[in-house]
């Protein structure tokens, strides 16, 4: 005959195993629908997206070349700004939605009163966290490192929007490095959850 303890024992057990199979393949489902929103916002929105950042790079490109320092890093950092916006925000926020890390981050840095003024170049490094990748630990071509390239070329270009204040041609550069290093690091997000995207930028 059965012991009744060792028969409670048993059903305990199968149903932790199901519990934790079930909340398993929610978590499969969950990562499976976040992907393809993110891939229906590439397909959908990647061509007219490319266009823009394309124009941007090569008119910065342009102006570096003739000298104009001040005008190329203006017209790079639009392009860096449009890249975060429309390559990293727009479409993995939208797969945020559905994931419940990345929908609690965002949830987080829009409602806590603590994150007065927090930017969407701060949200992006949570983000992106999310798939491995530390803004922090990756260097553009000159060695610099990303983050910190960023926000100088935002205060360069602001230097001269603002105060009309000289930039220097190794600013200017900089920032185009960091315009193509986002985009590299977009490429390698989207291999990381196997959808087929790619932007090519005419140099």
């Amino acid at each position: 005959m059965t012991n009744p303890d060792e028969f409670y024992d048993d059903y305990g057990r199968f149903s932790h195993l199901e519990e934790k199979y079930m909340l398993e393949e929610k978590e499969k489902y969950i990562e499976q629908k976040s992907n393809e929103s993110i891939e229906y916002y590439f397909d959908t929105k990647g061509k007219e997206i490319d266009k823009k950042i394309n124009f941007c790079i090569d008119r910065a490109n342009k102006l570096n070349k003739n000298k104009f320092y001040g005008n190329s890093i203006t017209t790079s950092f639009t392009a860096i700004e449009l890249i975060i916006r429309d390559l990293y925000l727009k479409p993995l926020v939208i797969g945020a939605l559905i994931s419940d890390n990345l929908s609690g981050i965002i949830f987080n840095h829009i409602f806590d009163k603590r994150n007065k003024g927090y930017e969407e170049r701060e949200l992006l490094k949570d983000i992106v966290k999310q798939w491995g990748f530390n803004l922090a630990e990756i260097n553009i071509q000159s060695g610099n490192q990303l983050w910190e390239s960023i926000i100088n070329t935002k205060e360069c270009r602001n230097d001269f929007v603002h105060g009309a204040k000289k930039v220097e041609k190794d600013d200017a550069e900089i920032a185009l490095e960091c315009a193509d290093e986002l985009l590299n690091l977009i490429q390698e997000i989207t291999k990381k959850l196997n959808i087929d995207f790619e932007i090519i930028v005419d140099y």
